[in-house]
């Protein structure tokens, strides 16, 4: 079968790694592109392979803008779509501090520097390269799912931000011109335009959430889309989902869900 695909957003110690430890119940490879490097500790004794991904040579305090971490990350990724043994998960825990920075930082070594308002008039191309980049890597994720039948799980920081289509839109007036605004909405941590659309690539997504006064403590998923976000939904127990009072947050018992109805479909 097709691998499934998840995204999950919420603020940190909010269950995201939780959950992804959770497809250690799955037989064969899981592997995890781990940052930051505290994220390592999680894993231990987990049962799945990670892995940490950072640019050590990064160091803006000293004029040092070389990244390394973007080609490791890519190669990497090759080489799991060729794995010879099977491949049950992919896991990018997070996205926001692993492959987002990573390009960006890749983008912005071309122009030796961290800050794209030193680019003048050019200061919009580094997104728009940024926005190619990690898109590519969103199709090469699909692409693996669809041979290996490995399931994919990217992990973001939460961050509130204007949100597009969100509200009624408004009108107002900055430095002489007319700009719209709307709403704001709790989005992926991610630069640039990519973190209004991005939840439509994924199979379900999820806010990972506290269960408030639980003792001991736990999290929860709460299914998207809803009022004030839009998602994928071509899960095919997204209807039963959302009709839980509680989703556990727990990805490999969704994956056998969603295996049971497509087996019984």
């Amino acid at each position: 079968m097709t691998g499934l695909s998840f995204g999950l957003v919420g603020a940190p110690k909010a269950g995201k790694t939780h959950a992804c430890r959770s497809l250690a119940a799955l037989p064969g490879l899981k592997y995890a592109f781990v940052a930051p490097l505290g994220e390592l500790t999680a894993y231990e004794g987990s049962g799945i392979v990670a892995e940490p991904y950072s640019d050590d040579e990064w160091r803006p305090s000293e004029r040092s803008f070389k990244s390394t971490g973007y080609a490791k990350m890519m190669a990497k990724l090759k080489e799991l779509e060729g794995a010879k043994e099977p491949l049950a998960a992919v896991i990018f825990d997070t996205v926001n501090r692993g492959p987002s920075e990573l390009i960006w930082h890749n983008v912005l070594q071309a122009y030796g520097t961290d800050d794209p308002r030193e680019l003048g008039g050019n200061s919009r191309q580094p997104y728009v390269t940024y926005a190619s980049r990690l898109t590519e890597l969103l199709e090469r994720l699909d692409l693996l799912r669809y041979r290996t039948g490995a399931h994919v799980v990217m992990t973001f920081h939460e961050d509130v931000r204007e949100a597009e289509g969100v509200g009624v839109p408004r009108r107002e007036t900055e430095a002489g011109k007319t700009v719209l605004h709307w709403d704001v909405a709790r989005l992926p941590m991610l630069r640039g335009a990519m973190r209004q659309d991005i939840l439509g690539w994924f199979d379900a997504a999820f806010f990972c959430e506290p269960v408030l006064n639980s003792n001991p403590y736990r999290c929860k998923f709460v299914a998207f889309p809803d009022s004030m976000r839009a998602a994928g939904t071509r899960l095919p127990i997204m209807a039963e989902l959302q009709k839980m009072k509680e989703i556990p947050n727990d990805v490999a018992a969704i994956v056998k869900m969603a295996q049971v109805k497509q087996k019984g479909a």
